[in-house]
């Protein structure tokens, strides 16, 4: 399972006095941690903390295809068959968007992607938590 953290979650705060010194900007570890606790076993990669296109993705995809893209091919280089994500425009774009990755770049990804509590509701036997995702 591939953690993606994306960029907005650990900034502008992590390693800050006023963000409690929480994890780093770079390789934060707290979703691989949370990916562990439920039981899944967490992949490295490098874009766990690239951005997805954010906001931008809804009303321009053609400007962040690229950057999904990239995401989405580092997970499944790196051997995930999910990604998790605590950040919901980062599940909703990384998601909703393969079909239009695949067409564009001639790739075939497939792969959930899932909110983080998601990932827990399944841990706890809910696996109707995933009921409603596209893929």
């Amino acid at each position: 399972m591939a953690g993606y953290v994306g960029c907005q979650t650990v900034r502008p705060f992590a390693a800050t006095d006023s963000g409690g010194k929480y994890d780093t900007y770079d390789q934060p570890e707290f979703l691989d941690n949370f990916v562990k606790a439920c039981g899944a076993g967490p992949v490295a990669y490098d874009p766990k903390t690239s951005c997805c296109g954010g906001s931008v993705s809804v009303y321009s995809p053609d400007k962040t295809l690229h950057l999904i893209k990239k995401i989405l091919q580092a997970a499944v280089d790196a051997g995930a068959d999910v990604v998790a994500t605590p950040c919901p425009p980062c599940q909703q774009n990384v998601e909703m968007y393969q079909d239009a990755i695949n067409k564009k770049f001639g790739t075939n990804f497939d792969i959930p992607v899932v909110f983080y509590s998601q990932l827990m509701a399944v841990a706890f036997g809910m696996d109707a938590a995933l009921d409603h995702n596209m893929i």
